[in-house]
Formats: C-alpha cells, sequence, structure tokens
C-alpha cells in the first residue's frame, strides 16, 4: 500500500497513518498482516476503540512483542532503540494483553533481529521451521500459513 508511505517513524504516528488510511477507505472487519514493527502499529491498532470495527486481527510475523534483545537502550531516540524491552512504549504494549487472542505470531525458528523470538502471551502461536528475520517473507509455505491465518481469525 504506497499511500502509507515508509515505515519510519514512531509507533504512535504510525499507526494514526494507518488508522486514517482504514477510515479513508472505510474498511470494516480487516485483518492486518504485519511484519516486525509493522505488528506492533497492528496491535496498538488492535488496542484503538477507535478501531475496533475495523480491525478485527492481527497475523504478524517475527514481531518483537516483547522487544529485542539486540536494542541498546541509549538508541532509544534513534529505530533501534525503541525495541528495547524496557522502553515505555514496548513495556505498554506488552502489558495489554487483552487482544492478544486476536492475533497470530508466526516466529522464525531463529531470528537474528529478534533472537528471544516472538511469542506473546494468549496469543495463538505459530513456529515455523525457518531461520531469518525477511526470508520468510518470501517463503511459499509461510504464505500459505499467512493466508490460514488470516482465515482462521476472519471467521472468529
Amino acid at each position: 500500500m504506497q499511500a502509507l508511505g515508509w515505515n519510519g517513524a514512531d509507533l504512535a504516528h504510525s499507526a494514526a497513518r494507518v488508522r486514517q488510511h482504514l477510515e479513508a477507505q472505510d474498511l470494516q472487519g480487516a485483518v492486518l498482516v504485519a511484519h516486525s514493527k509493522g505488528g506492533l502499529i497492528g496491535k496498538q491498532l488492535l488496542l484503538d476503540p477507535r478501531t475496533a470495527t475495523r480491525v478485527i486481527g492481527l497475523v504478524a510475523i517475527n514481531t518483537p512483542f516483547d522487544g529485542s534483545s539486540l536494542s541498546l537502550r541509549w538508541l532509544a531516540g534513534t529505530p533501534l532503540g525503541m525495541f528495547h524491552g524496557d522502553g515505555a512504549v514496548i513495556s505498554q504494549l506488552a502489558s495489554e494483553r487483552s487482544v492478544n487472542a486476536r492475533i497470530t505470531s508466526i516466529t522464525s525458528s531463529f531470528d537474528e533481529m529478534i533472537p528471544q523470538g516472538s511469542r506473546p502471551p494468549g496469543a495463538r502461536l505459530v513456529d515455523l521451521d525457518r531461520v531469518g528475520h525477511f526470508l520468510p517473507l518470501v517463503d511459499p509455505m509461510v504464505l500459505q500459513i499467512v493466508h490460514d491465518e488470516v482465515d482462521h481469525l476472519a471467521l472468529d
């Protein structure tokens, strides 16, 4: 979706941008599919009462729901630092578990960007026998899993 532009902003700004797009397109009952930081944006939208009927689920691939052990606290003002597990945004999102049942978290067996994995409590968890943070995005088997999980969430 080129209308959304590059995902270089902080999570709040990015979530607002996606919310505005959902509203402009008058989308209802959407299941978002996201990778990495996009899954955090998706979770923010699941938590936002303004998108309660617009977003019903999220399929997230290799999303740092609890942050990344590779993120350095002293880089907090940069895109890399925002993923520190003790950071305010990540801590707040991780503590919000009410929407986790509407999330499918797909996680590589080893992710070089999120070595501890992506396993939010209460979410539907799909463990891949694939490695890498980005490689699963072009794997036909993973794409079929994403398709199946979108169907699962849409039918719930």
